[in-house]
Order: C-alpha cells, then structure tokens, then sequence
C-alpha cells in the first residue's frame, strides 16, 4: 500500500514446447561457411538474418537463406526488436546434451551465451539481454525458451508488463537478387491456433522492492 524506493520485476526465463515440423534450410553458395548452415543458429534481427562463420573467425556475418519446406519458428511478442535465434538440431555446433532437458544449467549456460555473445558483437558492453531461442529437438517438435530482462520503478509501489497478449507469429524466408547481391526478405504468417496449444510452458520469473537499506522479493517457477 505504500512507496518503495525502488522496485524490480524479472523474467529470468520462458519454456514452451510445441508440436512443430522442422523447416528445411538451404543457402546459395556464396562462400564454404554456408555450406553447414543447417548446423549453425540462424540469428534474425531488425529484418536481417545472420549466422556465425563456421570457420575462420567466427564472426558474425548476413546471410541469405532459402527455406524450401514448412515456415522458421521466428517469434516477434508484442513488436519489440527481439533477437531470434533458430537452433536446427541435435546437430549443431553448440553441442547441446541432449542427454539432459533443455533447461539444466549446463544447457542453459550454452544458450544463454548465445544471445549475449551476439549483442556483445553488436553493441559492445552495453549489450542487451531480451532474446528468445527455437530449438528444432526433433522433426516434429520445437523447444522456445525467452531470456527476458528486468524493470525497475523509483518511488512506485507496482510494476505492470505484459509479455505478450497472443502470439501468432512465423516467418517465411526466401531469397532475392537486387543490385548483384542477394538479399533476404520475409513474409508474417498468422497462425492464430498452433502456438496457443502449447504441450508445456514452464515460468521463472521474481520480483523485489527496497526500501531503504532493505530488499524483500520473491522467485516463483511454476
């Protein structure tokens, strides 16, 4: 009923599991890098597709994709400049255990690098951290994990944020040639149905309030 000095909502992370057949990925040979595309994330953000060199330096680098079969599990919730991050397989250069769920911490680790190594390439130290994850598990499945940041309010007693209010949100890609270089370009398909009928979500989020010296919160995971 009172002010605090200072008050803090968290959204550590996101899990929903979907029933979702693997779309198949192919990629003009512009250069051997290319070529293992299928085992490399596929990054997509503000419009741009981009991958990391799978040899040399390992930057990052545009890409233009071509998918032949099914539509990329890319999400936009609510319209934010939202990093994408495509994970097509046990086959990947990330070498998820897919002995263990996808969120033990030594998974968890691995995929959260991901992100913050890209904004760190991108933005230097002053990085950002709200990025969602698609992991292809297997043909017939996807795993979507959002790492979310945190809000903060001074002399409030009440933070509202709302993730999202309906997410029917998949992309189709394909390539074009414009001015001698290829050029990426995408459409929205709404499919208001399918990502409603998650199979499993899993929440773990917190919230914390201080005031003076002191700071009480709490950590809910359901």
């Amino acid at each position: 009923a009172s002010k605090s000095d200072e008050i803090y909502l968290g959204i550590n992370r996101i899990l929903l599991k979907y029933n979702y057949p693997a779309p198949v990925i192919a990629a003009p040979p512009q250069s051997s890098y290319f070529s293992s595309l299928n085992k490399t994330p596929l990054y997509l953000y503000k419009g741009t597709f981009i991958i990391k060199e799978y040899f040399g330096s390992r930057s990052f680098v545009e890409a233009s994709i071509e998918v032949t079969k099914n539509t990329l599990p890319f999400w936009d919730f609510e319209s934010r400049d939202l990093l994408n991050i495509y994970i097509p397989g046990d086959d990947n250069d990330i070498n998820i255990n897919t002995s263990q769920v996808i969120t033990s911490p030594e998974n968890i680790k691995k995929l959260y690098q991901l992100g913050i190594d890209f904004f760190k390439s991108q933005f230097g130290d002053n990085e950002k951290t709200e990025f969602v994850i698609s992991y292809q598990k297997n043909p017939t499945e996807i795993e979507v994990l959002y790492f979310g940041e945190h809000y903060s309010e001074s002399n409030e007693n009440k933070i509202n944020h709302k993730f999202y209010s309906e997410v029917g949100f998949l992309m189709k890609a394909t390539i074009g040639v414009g001015n001698g270089e290829f050029k990426p370009s995408y459409e929205l398909v709404t499919i208001p149905d399918t990502f409603r009928n998650y199979t499993h979500y899993e929440l773990d989020f917190y919230g914390m309030a201080k005031r003076g010296s002191v700071y009480k919160g709490i950590r809910m995971i359901r």
